[in-house]
């Protein structure tokens, strides 16, 4: 139950709490999108497409502090078919999907249809409500 403090005494609200990591818990990442794609056609789940860029310090974040997230293990494996695709070896599928910055995600079907595209925050909690709340 919620209690507002007494009149005339500052509230602040704590700090959420960090997200849990799970050691050896991994987002199952499809090796290509089209092993991704031959993996929704059978779970009929739609792929999360993942941009990213090696070099970047957001892609950095990404996989050091949103991926490993329990949170996050959990949301894309039971939903998505995720695949990661860093624009550095695979310039051809950003420009396909109009990719036009980084990080960002794009949720598309086997025909690659983007359903959906959001930018990737870099906290799990903020990333977690983009992806579940993105149309697919």
């Amino acid at each position: 139950m919620f209690h507002e403090p007494p009149s005339g005494i500052p509230f602040d609200p704590p700090a959420p709490a960090p997200a849990a990591l799970v050691p050896g818990a991994t987002v199952p990442w499809h090796a290509s999108l089209a092993a991704a794609k031959q993996a929704s056609l059978l779970s009929a789940r739609p792929v999360l497409v993942i941009f990213v860029a090696k070099s970047s310090e957001s892609g950095t974040a990404l996989a050091r502090d949103v991926f490993p997230a329990a949170e996050t293990v959990a949301l894309l494996t039971a939903c998505f078919e995720p695949v990661k695709i860093d624009i550095d070896t695979d310039k051809a599928t950003p420009g396909r999907l109009d990719v036009v910055h980084l990080p960002c995600a794009c949720v598309i079907d086997v025909e690659e249809r983007v359903l959906s595209r959001f930018d990737c925050p870099e906290s799990s909690p903020a990333f977690v409500a983009a992806a579940q709340y993105a149309p697919h």
